[in-house]
């Protein structure tokens, strides 16, 4: 599992949030920017166009077509990553704006997260690091 982290903003050195110094950095790797375009317009697209498909179509006045989109909401903002998924979670607090069956589909981001890998955890901080975590900690 060697995933090359070396273009991501922290490595780069920027501890704060910074809009010109992100700009750059991006600026500096097209290509990270557009893969990541790639990997989120896509399915949002995918997922809005199945959606007004199915309401044009009348699919989504059924419960369980409702549902099922709900429920494809959910994963794809989980497979999206943390800033989609911390989406999720505030849209699930908003019954005034969100259907009921969307609500609970939502709600399941509160608690019900996979985990996160500890080995790429632990690759991430020592590629962030510049050190193996043996060399960090020491264990008696």
């Amino acid at each position: 599992m060697n995933v090359d982290f070396s273009d991501f903003i922290e490595v780069s050195g920027l501890l704060n949030y910074d809009p010109e110094t992100i700009s750059k950095i991006y600026r500096k790797n097209p290509k990270r920017l557009l893969k990541r375009l790639w990997q989120t317009l896509i399915p949002i697209f995918a997922y809005i166009f199945s959606v007004g498909w199915d309401k044009l179509t009348g699919k989504l006045k059924q419960e369980r077509n409702a549902r099922l989109r709900a429920k494809e909401l959910t994963n794809l903002l989980v497979e999206l990553g943390p800033a989609f998924v911390k989406a999720g979670q505030a849209l699930s607090t908003r019954p005034d704006i969100i259907p009921v069956i969307l609500l609970e589909e939502l709600s399941e981001l509160q608690d019900q997260l996979p985990g996160f890998d500890g080995n790429k955890a632990m690759e991430l901080i020592e590629e962030d690091l510049n050190s193996k975590i043996d060399d960090i900690f020491f264990i008696y």
